[in-house]
C-alpha cells in the first residue's frame, strides 16, 4: 500500500506541474495537449482531480465494497428488477436484460460522479 500511495504522490506532482506549465505557456489546451501528445481529457480530468481535493488519494481499489441490500415487495410483473444503492446516495435500478459488463460500467460511471 505504501508503493501504490508513493506512485499516487509522485503522479499528482506530475500533473500539478504539466498543469503550471501549460497556465505558463498562454496557449489553450488543444494546442498544448498537440505539443505535448497528451490528451485533453487528460488535463480536464486532472483540473478537476485538484480543485476536488481528491487527487492525493489513491484511486478506490477495482473489487466492489459488499454493502447492506433490502428485499421489498413489489408488484408481481414476471420479471426482476434490481435497485443497487451506491455509496454516493444514487440508485441504479437495473432493469430485465442488462448484463452484468453494463451493470459494471454503470457503477464505475456513477461512482466517479
Amino acid at each position: 500500500m505504501k508503493a501504490k500511495r508513493m506512485r499516487t504522490t509522485k503522479r499528482v506532482e506530475q500533473m500539478r506541474e504539466m498543469l503550471r506549465e501549460l497556465e505558463g505557456s498562454g496557449e489553450s489546451v488543444r494546442v498544448f495537449c498537440a505539443r505535448k501528445n497528451i490528451s485533453t481529457w487528460t488535463v480536464y480530468h486532472w483540473r478537476r482531480r485538484l480543485r476536488e481535493g481528491s487527487a492525493d488519494r489513491p484511486a478506490p481499489d477495482r473489487q466492489a465494497a459488499l454493502l447492506p441490500i433490502r428485499v421489498v415487495d413489489g408488484p408481481a410483473t414476471g420479471s426482476v428488477s434490481y435497485e443497487i444503492g451506491l455509496r454516493s446516495g444514487r440508485t441504479l435500478k437495473v432493469m430485465p436484460g442488462l448484463n452484468s459488463t453494463e451493470v459494471e460500467h454503470l457503477l464505475g460511471v456513477l461512482e466517479r460522479c
